[in-house]
């Protein structure tokens, strides 16, 4: 009789999360669809591109669209990346002065821009080796995510020294053996900044 309360209780806890995940990935396609958690302006920009794509096809895309993470892995590049989710990817320098002035002229707001042409690759360096036999350490969030390979330099340069680990505790082994050196984000979402400190 407790074996089967005990099966009761794990399959109305699976049912429940799986609701909660279904219910999430509803939200989160309506707001993909609305541009909806996106700030005014990167809404205003997504909405240029999509009603004159000629005139702005050097408007690649904001950050969180050009970018699938693996199951599991959700919070913690949420966390990683943070307000940069929002960030709009360019062709070059031009494209974004162009859509800067445009939101200047019309008041829609600021919004941040990584052009392709400008941004450069922030890699974990030598210690690379040695940081992925690390307990815990579940790889370093840039080559965890996938992306178009064109975007490389983007999130090297968001992703290349962040590491994503199982827990807290492994976390604080890795931050103090290397000196917090690095941006370390547990699969839970909390952080243990380059520097010391810590979010959670």
């Amino acid at each position: 009789m407790e074996i089967i309360d005990q099966g009761t209780k794990n399959r109305n806890a699976l049912t429940e999360k799986m609701h909660r995940v279904k219910s999430r990935q509803q939200m989160l396609e309506q707001m993909e669809k609305e541009y909806e958690g996106f700030n005014k302006s990167v809404k205003n920009v997504l909405r240029l591109k999509k009603t004159n794509s000629n005139y702005w096809n050097g408007i690649c895309g904001v950050v969180a669209e050009l970018i699938q993470v693996p199951k599991g892995y959700e919070t913690a590049l949420e966390v990683a990346l943070g307000s940069s989710m929002q960030n709009i990817v360019t062709t070059t320098e031009e494209v974004s002065k162009n859509v800067i002035e445009y939101l200047k002229k019309n008041q829609l707001g600021r919004a941040t821009f990584l052009p392709l042409s400008a941004i450069r690759e922030k890699e974990v360096g030598k210690e690379k080796e040695s940081l992925l036999k690390e307990e815990g350490v579940l790889g370093i969030a840039s080559s965890i995510i996938t992306y178009d390979s064109i975007y490389h330099n983007i999130f090297s340069y968001l992703l290349g020294r962040v590491l994503i680990v199982k827990n807290l505790d492994f976390g604080i082994a890795i931050a103090k053996k290397y000196k917090h050196r690095y941006k370390i984000v547990t699969l839970d979402g909390d952080v243990l900044n380059a520097g010391g400190s810590m979010t959670g």
